[in-house]
């Protein structure tokens, strides 16, 4: 399955939170994430407000990808977490979905 990036968050001084260019969800998301100093206290929360979700559009699956370097090793390193789906049931009405 492949994934389409949907926000990052970089460290520089600060995290900094970035949105792909044309992203549908930078105007109906939000993003907050954590200093990115090990994968295990690295944090990276996306939140979709229940008025701004596009049905079935937002209900896939998301995961979490950390991607740096080695301080010990130098080496380029990828860490995933396994991919959650995100469903909702709601009631189907003409062409719309109703909470």
């Amino acid at each position: 399955m492949d994934f389409e990036t949907v926000v990052s968050i970089f460290k520089d001084q600060t995290p900094q939170i970035q949105w792909p260019s044309g992203s549908t969800l930078q105007n109906r998301a939000s993003a907050a994430g954590s200093e990115i100093n090990t994968p295990s206290t690295a944090t990276l929360k996306l939140t979709i407000e229940k008025n701004s979700v596009l049905c079935p559009t937002d209900f896939t699956k998301y995961k979490c990808k950390l991607s740096g370097f080695n301080t010990v090793t130098t080496d380029f390193v990828t860490q995933e977490t396994n991919p959650v789906a995100i469903t909702y049931i709601g009631k189907y009405k003409g062409n719309m979905y109703s909470w």
